[in-house]
């Protein structure tokens, strides 16, 4: 004989901790906090706005003069000089010339040029760094067939 029992006042509740219990369930919270991070990485590399465009020279051969440290100076077709991706003038490329110079004179530096910058606005770089007789310059090129 099978009986069956009523409770009266359960029907389709479901039994929880207690009245005003509080429960946060934990199993997504690294979804959450990974999500979380790209939005971080992604508002992070939308914030740098300055972009320098530069189309290299090209060469049968590169070599790769990276160092520990670097300083970049970049001189667009227009003739606007930027150091270190920041907008600059020759005055301000000779002070940080010669405070490399004497303070750290084993970073290296780069001299970015468009390939159709004419030869005039890179060659007050170029005085710069000859008159500070810096030991470590080198020119950012692409190899030929590179785009």
């Amino acid at each position: 004989m099978i009986s069956s029992r009523k409770t009266s006042g359960s029907r389709g509740r479901r039994n929880r901790p207690g009245r005003g219990a509080f429960f946060i369930p934990a199993d997504s919270l690294s979804d959450v906090a990974f999500l979380l991070l790209i939005f971080v990485l992604l508002i992070s590399l939308a914030g740098n706005p300055q972009k320098i465009k530069i189309d290299y020279p090209e060469t049968p051969r590169a070599y790769d003069t990276r160092r520990d440290k670097n300083c970049e100076i970049a001189i667009t077709e227009g003739g606007e000089i930027y150091l270190n991706g920041l907008p600059g003038n020759l005055a301000q490329a000779k002070a940080l010339i010669e405070d490399l110079s004497d303070r750290a004179p084993d970073t290296g530096i780069h001299v970015l040029a468009d390939r159709r910058t004419p030869f005039q606005n890179v060659h007050g770089v170029l005085e710069l760094l000859q008159g500070a007789a810096y030991p470590a310059v080198s020119f950012a090129v692409r190899e030929e067939g590179q785009k």
